[in-house]
């Protein structure tokens, strides 16, 4: 997410500023120059729904596992919460990316980013897709070996074709989403 961008001021003109910056990025080319554009983002962290299992096994604060021990139906209740959310946040997501005609291809675990994998924290969840190196457009997908797969398994039209590739990504997250829930439960 783009916060927002700023122009470097004459302090980047300081030798100071060049001799720690050839200190820390020995690899980098020679620092900005004053006037040079610099874009902000929002740092969103590189956590991913994988990792939600571990967590869970780790426990969630340091007296977590005290009172889940003494009340192992909250902390259930609290991990149903989770899974239920991050599967409604990474269906609307799929959706979303559905709905600008593109399909993901490739979803897993590591596909699914997102800013939490505390428990406790489920109704402040944001779940992105990620991993797109497999995407395509569903009108670049007519065509050669994919379109033969989509005629094999029954769809005709295109619309009939964009639903098959589109039921690829449902059940490749589905998929994902037994593997959180079943190791999520052995933890």
């Amino acid at each position: 997410t783009l916060l927002g961008s700023f122009l470097t001021d004459e302090s980047f003109d300081q030798v100071s500023l060049a001799e720690v910056w050839a200190t820390r990025f020995p690899t980098a080319p020679e620092p900005p120059k004053p006037g040079t554009p610099f874009l902000v983002f929002l740092w969103e962290g590189n956590l991913t729904a994988g990792q939600f299992p571990a967590a869970v096994a780790r426990g969630t604060s340091p007296g977590g596992r005290f009172f889940d021990s003494l009340w192992p139906q909250a902390s259930r209740k609290r991990i149903e919460s989770y899974m239920v959310t991050l599967l409604y946040k990474a269906l609307q997501a799929l959706l979303y990316l559905h709905s600008a005609g593109l399909v993901h291809r490739s979803i897993g675990t590591s596909s699914l980013m997102v800013n939490t994998v505390d428990d406790r924290m489920a109704s402040n969840l944001v779940v992105k897709l990620r991993d797109f190196g497999f995407c395509k457009p569903t009108s670049a997908l007519i065509g050669g070996d994919d379109l033969t797969r989509a005629r094999k398994a029954g769809a005709s039209a295109p619309s009939e074709i964009s639903n098959f590739f589109f039921s690829e990504d449902i059940y490749s997250l589905g998929y994902t989403f037994c593997e959180l829930v079943f190791s999520s439960l052995v933890a």
